[in-house]
């Protein structure tokens, strides 16, 4: 049995898919380095856009049907 990858945060993500786009930019790797470096930017992006995906899904839900005021409202009764 395969052990399952765990999907790093937004923020992991996002630097590695920066430093595998200054790596693609500097040019000085072999061809097979470069397909590699490619395919893991592929992957680093799509983890990051899941993740704003799913972000903005649930900001949608947030303030739609006024989930904004009952969630306020949940919130401060927690405080009483």
């Amino acid at each position: 049995m395969k052990k399952s990858k765990k999907t790093p945060s937004f923020e992991v993500a996002l630097k590695k898919l920066e430093d595998t786009v200054t790596a693609l930019e500097q040019g000085d790797v072999s061809l097979s380095d470069l397909v590699d470096r490619y395919k893991e930017g592929l992957y680093y992006q799509q983890t990051c856009q899941e993740h704003l995906d799913r972000a903005a899904l649930l900001l949608d839900e947030l303030t739609s049907n006024g989930g904004v005021q009952k969630l306020q409202i949940e919130t401060d009764k927690g405080l009483e």
